[in-house]
């Protein structure tokens, strides 16, 4: 009997001592610090005897001593990344930026699933990005940049839903960008990708607002250089100059009003199916209004005065159903005036005034006038038959076609 009780207390004493010595995180940490040289000593407190690293220095823990950051930005340290840093798995800021951390980055960094945070920019970290940081599906924030990492970028990355910043730039990375990772461009899912100075093949961008707009400056005489911030090789134009974007990184503006430019509307502006002003107004843009335009079903306002357009308003314009303001005034605008229109409920202001429009009103917009739709209607000076009346306070009561002289 003795000896069962001494053998029992063996036992919890062996118990006891591991509960005190046996830490996972920081036997991670101090295996990444056996490896680091630290001339200034800014790991002292990390002591390999302790089973709770909420008193380390760079060293953050939850409520349940659970280690979720490591801050250790030009700390002056030198050596590589440990694959026992994967066994951090409360981790959720990992910031090293500024040292000389050397090596190959550990496959076992992608372990980390509820890392929002990485920054390793500013090392020397050689080798590929590891496959597994596609398991990182928490993280917001990746910066990789400066360093001398090469290999391609893997098709991984295009399962980071939660991304939102990623810079891999100045690096030897090389191959083509993933059509992975630019898919997380087009559902807007990253608000900063910075992949230059790198040895990738082919221009950095496939975004279809980044496209569009492209394709149309390339088209546009810009004296002035307004449109000098539109950058083909980026895959973010919220940046550009001109160009606002909503909170998801959707263009939904686009103004240019008085800017000299010269030049034609093209079709892929109708690839814009978030935005919600484009105002050029008092240009020189020429040529015929493409019926893509119609396709932008969440513009609101629309102004096109005082520019040399000709053909006709495409019947397309039908299907913009969110639109208020339709201003196609001082234009060289022929045929008549589409009944599609007529489906504009939103409608408030639509000015059409010198042009050469022909034929009557179509019934189907005097429907707006009658159901106090629209406020201001302009068809003057125009080469419609009948007349258009309106009331003061800015509301129109009639519209009177009188028959053919």
């Amino acid at each position: 009997m003795a000896s069962r009780v001494l053998v029992y207390c063996a036992f919890a004493l062996l118990a006891a001592v591991a509960s005190v010595n046996c830490n996972i995180e920081v036997d991670a940490l101090i295996a990444w610090k056996n490896k680091l040289a630290d001339p200034n000593n800014v790991l002292k407190s990390w002591d390999p005897n302790s089973a709770d690293p909420s008193n380390w220095t760079h060293v953050t823990v939850n409520d349940q001593k659970n280690v979720t950051r490591v801050d250790l930005g030009r700390a002056r340290l030198a050596g590589p990344l440990v694959p026992e840093l994967g066994n951090l798995t409360f981790l959720e800021y990992f910031v090293v930026f500024g040292n000389n951390i050397n090596g190959t980055i550990p496959s076992e960094i992608g372990h980390l699933k509820n890392l929002i945070r990485l920054e390793l920019q500013q090392n020397i970290l050689t080798g590929p990005i590891p496959d597994s940081f596609g398991n990182l599906t928490a993280l917001k924030f990746l910066d990789l940049s400066n360093n001398n990492l090469t290999a391609s970028i893997p098709v991984s990355l295009g399962q980071l839903a939660s991304l939102q910043t990623l810079n891999l730039n100045n690096n030897n990375l090389t191959g083509t960008l993933p059509i992975e990772v630019l898919g997380l461009v087009r559902l807007a899912v990253i608000r900063i990708i910075n992949v230059s100075n790198n040895k990738l093949d082919g221009s950095v961008h496939n975004s279809t607002s980044v496209d569009a707009l492209i394709a149309w400056k390339n088209k546009l005489s810009d004296p002035n250089n307004v449109l000098g911030s539109w950058d083909p090789n980026s895959a973010n134009p919220c940046t550009w100059s001109h160009v606002t974007c909503s909170d998801q990184n959707n263009v939904t503006r686009v103004d240019l009003g008085v800017a000299r430019l010269s030049g034609p509307l093209i079709p892929e502006l109708g690839n814009l199916t978030f935005v919600q002003y484009l105002v050029l107004f008092g240009n020189s843009i020429n040529g015929t209004i493409p019926k893509e335009i119609g396709h932008l079903k969440n513009l609101i306002r629309l102004e096109l005065q005082f520019n040399i357009l000709t053909g006709s308003i495409p019947d397309s314009f039908g299907n913009l159903t969110a639109l208020k303001f339709l201003e196609l005034s001082n234009n060289n605008l022929t045929g008549p005036i589409p009944a599609s229109l007529g489906n504009l409920t939103s409608l408030q202001t639509i000015n059409l005034n010198n042009n050469s429009f022909t034929g009557t009103i179509p019934i189907e917009v005097l429907g707006l006038v009658r159901l106090a739709v629209i406020r201001v209607i302009n068809f003057s000076n125009n080469k419609l038959d009948g007349s258009v009346h309106n009331s003061t306070s800015g509301f129109v009561t009639s519209v009177i076609q009188d028959p053919k002289a």
